[in-house]
């Protein structure tokens, strides 16, 4: 998809200049760190579709829960803490939206109290990417067809 792959660049740009006014300092580290948070977050993001999209198999629903998650999405823009705790660990454990960009920015913008939740996001991308590879999967065997 071009436009996706010029959004893409042009936000990698974005990054690079604000790092740069921000007096952030590009360490060895930081390219493997953000290609391996940038592949979890794909995961984290995967998982949690393709599991809402297997409920499809359970449900004659016609819309489904989807555009509820495009909605809780917009949440994890934002730092969690804005939030109050039931919100934070909807966020954070149920719906890990917050691993998608607020952990990992954190590692980066050198936010020491949430390392260790940034650290995790490779494992919750492993998790929910899993999961949702299971439960699609489940769903497919069992899937009777939808009429004649």
């Amino acid at each position: 998809d071009p436009p996706a792959l010029v959004g893409s660049f042009i936000g990698l740009i974005i990054m690079v200049i604000s790092g740069a006014e921000m007096g952030l300092v590009l360490e060895w580290w930081h390219i493997p760190a953000l290609i391996i948070l940038a592949l979890s977050s794909v995961l984290i993001y995967a998982g949690i579709y393709i599991t809402l999209t297997s409920l499809s198999f359970y449900s004659d629903a016609p819309t489904g829960i989807l555009p509820l998650m495009y909605n809780i999405q917009g949440y994890g823009r934002y730092p969690v803490t804005i939030y109050n705790r039931a919100i934070q660990v909807l966020l954070t454990w149920v719906i890990p939206f917050a691993f998608v960009g607020i952990y990992p920015a954190a590692l980066f913008l050198e936010r020491s109290e949430m390392h260790r939740m940034a650290m995790l996001t490779p494992v919750m991308g492993l998790v929910f990417g899993s999961m949702g590879l299971l439960l699609w999967n489940y769903g497919v065997k069992k899937y009777r067809g939808a009429g004649s």
